[in-house]
């Protein structure tokens, strides 16, 4: 797809001080390789040029999930028991904290694209691991 634009911006104005343009056009060229990917280029206002990739990700497509109960030996404590429960469900634990009041955990995923199945593994790990 070839893109082409002009610049409306007004350069010189008080409230939005822009730098000076080169040109008033800029174009583009954007390649959809399938419906989750593109890439594209573009040379923007005379004096610049960018590369983007895109990646986009069907939220109503997302397969529900199912939990994964690991091994755990009934002797471990509380926190190794919730720790192994959400790494064999895809999300590693960097930190935990505990006050009078409160559990904290500090995790990291990368591979759910929902926060809704997110909570649902921490909600079902907390409760195996008692």
């Amino acid at each position: 797809m070839f893109k082409f634009e002009k610049d409306p911006i007004l350069v010189g104005g008080p409230r939005m001080p822009y730098e000076e343009r080169e040109s008033d056009f800029s174009y583009g060229l954007e390649y959809f390789i399938n419906n989750n990917f593109s890439i594209g280029a573009s040379f923007e206002r005379g004096g610049f040029f960018s590369v983007k990739f895109v990646y986009k990700n069907d939220p109503k497509s997302t397969k529900k999930y199912s939990y994964k109960t690991p091994e755990i030996d009934e002797t471990e404590n509380s926190y190794s028991k919730l720790i192994k429960n959400l790494e064999e469900n895809g999300i590693g634990v960097k930190k935990i904290t505990e006050t009078s009041r409160s559990i904290g955990l500090e995790l990291t995923q990368f591979i759910h694209p929902d926060l809704n199945i997110v909570e649902q593994i921490i909600s079902e790990a907390s409760s195996n691991a008692g």
